[in-house]
């Protein structure tokens, strides 16, 4: 479980995208992009009416967004606003603007709408590239070789180890059937969020999942546009999409009563955490996704080790959520510390999240400045708490 999580799930009301047929007029065309991964998160760099732009691949936004800093940068003019939006957990309201040419390689797009959407500040990406653009061409995200190719009318060589999985489009979300805790349900494929499995809050009631696992953390588990996500993590024994099956996969049990967490129309999410672990093809156009495991399938899925939720505010890293009992609880911390060093001088909130997530023993040492000014040393020892 990556923690804090990011989560890029966007969805704006009215401007759901169905898929779309490939341009009749463009040749076939294949490329092949390097792709950055930032834990499980995957960008590109894009171009943006020419000028350069790092963008999150995610299959879970209905539209193409663009934080407000990217698109003042990018000199692109605000051309509507109040289109009302949903995170993970709660709304918000983005602006419209207007692009004229979207580059990935030799692949453009052109006079697309975007938007513009109040990102939180761990979102270090200049944007989104969502169902609009994945709609109009075939795209392979090769995680273990940190590729992303996309092909514009040109055939998918398929392997013989890649399994379709058929999928559906509704309202420019992705969906596969897939099963979880006796749970047999449509789940959003959502390459932007960081965790491998979320079940969404009527799910959650509906199933009574609350109650049937132990241990359980309850606990921060992200941030959205629309703020921060709550929810119980568990082990659920498996989790199977096709033929694949996963064993003890952390899973979130939502409490969001209102976002995208709060629908009643899917049962769930499936993060970046579970598409890591294969290489991944999606064909928008005929209903299908291809799936392929890698080296990474059989890698056991990392809980929580030490209860610290850990959240960027106002510039500065603060602890958002401390679970009772826990490590981080142990050592001192409380809910406000702003975390100033970690094991040395300096800290930043990607160091952080990889040092809390380390092996089981590990020690932690930060200094931390409470809500009065005092200055403190603390440790912690990271233990499994799933």
């Amino acid at each position: 479980m990556r923690n804090l999580l990011v989560l890029a799930l966007l969805v704006l009301c009215g401007c759901g995208s169905e898929p779309r047929v490939r341009p009749s007029s463009e040749m076939a065309q294949v490329v092949t992009l390097p792709m950055q991964l930032d834990e499980v998160h995957a960008s590109i760099e894009v171009t943006v009416n020419g000028r350069p732009a790092r963008l999150l691949l995610d299959t879970g936004a209905d539209q193409i967004v663009l934080s407000a800093t990217a698109a003042q940068r990018l000199g692109l003019p605000v051309r509507s606003t109040g289109t009302r939006g949903f995170g993970a957990a709660g709304t918000y309201t983005a602006s419209t603007i207007a692009i004229t040419d979207l580059g990935a390689g030799a692949i453009h797009r052109r006079n697309l709408t975007a938007y513009v959407v109040p990102f939180p500040e761990e979102f270090v990406y200049d944007g989104v590239l969502g169902t609009p653009f994945f709609s109009t061409v075939l795209t392979t995200l090769d995680y273990q070789q940190r590729t992303v190719t996309l092909r514009s009318h040109a055939p998918l060589e398929r392997s013989a180890d890649d399994v379709q999985i058929p999928m559906r489009i509704e309202s420019g979300k992705v969906l596969v059937l897939a099963s979880a805790a006796r749970v047999t349900g449509w789940f959003c494929v959502d390459t932007g969020a960081g965790n491998a499995l979320t079940f969404f809050t009527p799910a959650v009631k509906q199933y009574g999942l609350r109650d049937a696992f132990s241990p359980s953390v309850r606990t921060i588990t992200g941030v959205s546009a629309g703020g921060y996500t709550r929810g119980t993590l568990v082990r659920v024994p498996d989790l199977t999409i096709g033929p694949f099956t996963l064993k003890r996969v952390v899973a979130e049990l939502s409490e969001a009563e209102q976002g995208a967490f709060a629908s009643d129309q899917y049962a769930g999410n499936l993060g970046g955490e579970l598409w890591s672990r294969f290489k991944v093809t999606f064909d928008y156009a005929n209903g299908q996704m291809s799936l392929t495991p890698n080296e990474t399938f059989t890698q056991p899925f990392v809980g929580p080790r030490s209860g610290l939720s850990a959240s960027l505010v106002d510039g500065v890293l603060q602890a958002v959520d401390v679970v009772a009992g826990s490590p981080a609880a142990e050592a001192g911390l409380r809910i406000g510390d702003v975390i100033e060093k970690m094991n040395g001088p300096g800290t930043d909130a990607r160091r952080v999240t990889l040092a809390l997530h380390a092996a089981p023993g590990t020690r932690v040492r930060l200094t931390v400045r409470d809500a009065s000014g005092a200055v403190r040393e603390v440790e912690l020892v990271l233990r499994e708490l799933l």
